[in-house]
């Protein structure tokens, strides 16, 4: 199999080539916004079968740059990392179902990856999980760490009402106490409206001041979305927006974003994300969604919040998925490193 790449430019049909089969975070939309906010290089691979293509994927040479000061970090992570690494979110497009093909060919994906890092003397390279399984089975990988998460699927194929029958009772209550207690939900519209009803909200609702930088790096992922994947979602009670929820539309599959409620809201247990996720399925399934991703959740939780969150996300009865993320330290000096730093931080955690 030969393996060719396309520095920066996309190959033709790339994201035609994904319909039905890809993520959003594998067409020419994401490889422009990340290199517009953080400088990231994107390489966009095809693996070819003689003039046959049987895969594709999208990967990213990235530098430790600081998005909020539009400079390279100087700090020590800055120092160190100053090479860059690598990135890929998910696994290759496969255009085929034979194993062999898939396995043999995922490998050969992997084998360039650690061969260009090693070329390019970057200092790790990191899969982000997603629930493709194409990765799980690849010899190559044994020598990585895998870090396990999961997340549930809505299933939005049946009708409302059997939708609405299969969500738990709590859920049920929940939905109909917020439309007792007139929250209602309004749509964002516009960048204005994004940056000023949504941004600036989720920022406050998570203790964070919303800077300069984040409006124009915003402006860029809005302007970015001329296929309009995006969508924003704000829960407003007397005039008081009280809780936010985006997601992102691809492929017959909505995946929740930016999720966040007010302190009031938590104070007064108002249950502005009930509705904003039951009327997100809602919108989801007339913009012809199959799924409903209700993004991460800890297999394992470790924290009160974790608890949290998974307990919320499993009374929407999705189907639970397990899936993986892998990263290597490419420097044998960095991986020493790394080792002796975790064994420390082992000992500290036992006292």
């Amino acid at each position: 199999m030969i393996l060719r790449e396309y520095i920066k430019n996309s190959p033709p049909n790339w994201d035609s080539d994904l319909k039905d089969r890809g993520d959003l975070l594998q067409t020419t939309y994401w490889a422009a916004v990340l290199h517009k906010l953080d400088k990231s290089l994107p390489i966009f691979l095809e693996l070819y079968d003689g003039s046959k293509k049987i895969a594709q994927l999208l990967v990213f040479h990235c530098i430790p740059w600081d998005r909020s000061r539009q400079e390279m970090r100087k700090d020590l992570v800055g120092r160190v990392m100053r090479k860059g690494y690598l990135r890929v979110y998910g696994a290759p497009v496969f255009f085929y179902e034979e194993e062999v093909l898939i396995n043999s060919g995922t490998g050969q994906i992997i084998e360039w990856m650690e061969s260009y890092s090693k070329s390019k003397k970057l200092r790790y390279i990191d899969i982000s999980g997603h629930f493709n399984q194409n990765f799980c089975n690849i010899d190559i990988l044994e020598s990585y760490e895998k870090k396990k998460w999961a997340t549930l699927l809505v299933d939005l194929t049946v009708d409302e009402d059997q939708i609405w029958r299969s969500i738990s009772g709590a859920a049920r209550k929940s939905v109909n106490k917020a439309k007792r207690e007139k929250i209602f939900i309004k749509k964002i519209s516009n960048v204005e409206e994004y940056i000023n009803l949504y941004l600036q909200n989720y920022n406050q609702f998570n203790g964070r001041e919303t800077l300069e930088a984040d409006i124009e790096n915003n402006r860029i992922i809005w302007e970015e979305d001329k296929n309009q994947y995006y969508h924003y979602y704000v829960a407003q009670k007397d005039n008081c927006i009280i809780g936010v929820l985006g997601m992102f539309v691809f492929n017959g599959i909505a995946a929740e974003i930016m999720s966040a409620l007010s302190p009031e809201a938590f104070e007064k247990k108002l249950p502005a994300q009930d509705l904003l996720h039951w009327e997100m399925f809602l919108e989801a399934k007339r913009m012809g969604c199959h799924t409903f991703d209700l993004a991460g959740i800890n297999p394992e939780p470790k924290t009160a919040k974790e608890n949290g969150i998974r307990r919320f996300k499993e009374k929407w009865n999705g189907a639970y998925v397990e899936y993986y993320s892998y990263s290597k330290i490419t420097q044998p000096i960095l991986r020493k490193a790394y080792v002796f730093y975790k064994r420390i931080k082992k000992a500290r955690a036992r006292g």
